[in-house]
């Protein structure tokens, strides 16, 4: 098929009677029953109905459906043109630096799925869920999940989306805030000052308040290395004091033994 027969699927063409109303009020209401159970401190079972909320609202990864390729922190907008397994052929919608605008036997763990349309609602799903993670001790996915929710901030079609660019851009501070936390959680420093200078863009007392806790962490960071290296040369001296007296000692005896075969 050329590429320039290949469109994206219109809201009818998804299978289950049609995304846009069905679907997504039913997203919406278990994100609401998500958030009771989130409020009562249940993280798990609320994590639940929010991946349930976008398992409703996403479509099965199919030709022509919109998704955002991921790697690292940087994303590119593209179209499923086909799918073979766990991997999946795509169409950006512009050519990158390489001058390709294809791409075949992508994995398909690196794809967005985006919900044209309901941008917004995918994207409080998916911040709610990344809270969940964190709060049961799992920053790891709590900092992709963010990830997925900056990602769709920064990519989402104006066109195909009612979703005011004050709303998206505050929903998009809020991933990277929490983000931030994630990473500076696992001693990410880093990656934690990235996102207090990207949040400094559009909150310049906020970042300035992160980059303040970023300084403060890798101060406490160093202390702990310069503590560690402390307490490992104290180790590797009594080491060698022990292995310099065992040496003598072994010496000692060897002239004993020395002593006693003379007489």
């Amino acid at each position: 098929v050329e590429a320039g027969r290949v469109a994206p699927l219109e809201g009818f063409e998804y299978g289950g009677g049609g995304l846009p109303e069905e679907a997504s009020e039913a997203a919406a209401a278990l994100k609401e029953r998500g958030n009771v159970l989130f409020r009562l401190q249940d993280y798990d079972a609320a994590a639940e109905f929010y991946q349930q909320g976008l398992a409703t609202l996403l479509p099965a990864l199919s030709v022509g459906v919109r998704v955002l390729r991921k790697s690292g922190r940087s994303v590119r907008p593209a179209t499923v043109s086909g799918v073979e397994g766990p991997l999946a052929d795509l169409i950006y919608d512009s050519a990158g630096d390489d001058g390709e605008d294809e791409e075949e036997g992508v994995p398909v763990g690196q794809l967005v799925h985006v919900c044209d349309g309901f941008a917004a609602l995918q994207s409080s799903l998916t911040l709610n869920l990344a809270r969940c993670m964190l709060q049961v001790g799992l920053p790891e996915l709590a900092e992709g999940f963010c990830s997925t929710v900056v990602a769709l901030v920064n990519s989402v079609e104006d066109s195909r989306d009612a979703w005011p660019a004050t709303e998206r851009r505050k929903l998009g501070v809020k991933a990277a805030a929490l983000r931030f936390e994630a990473n500076l959680g696992m001693g990410r420093l880093k990656r934690a000052a990235m996102d207090a200078r990207s949040i400094s863009r559009r909150d310049a007392a906020q970042g300035a308040q992160l980059m303040r806790r970023v300084e403060a962490a890798r101060v406490r960071q160093q202390r702990g290395d310069r503590k560690v290296a402390r307490e490992v040369s104290r180790w590797v001296a009594r080491a060698m004091e022990l292995h310099e007296a065992a040496v003598a000692a072994g010496g000692a005896a060897v002239a004993a033994d020395g002593l006693e075969e003379e007489e």
